[in-house]
């Protein structure tokens, strides 16, 4: 999961590439959600 979020992170546009664990706690919903989103 942490490695399928981090590659679609780095797909957006000026999105720097960060592990999930270390990404904050609002990040990492966002990053959920727009997975769930697509």
């Amino acid at each position: 999961m942490t490695d399928r979020n981090g590659m679609d992170r780095a797909r957006q546009p000026g999105a720097p590439y960060r592990p999930q664990r270390a990404a904050p706690t609002v990040e990492r919903n966002f990053g959920l959600q727009q997975h769930e989103s697509a």
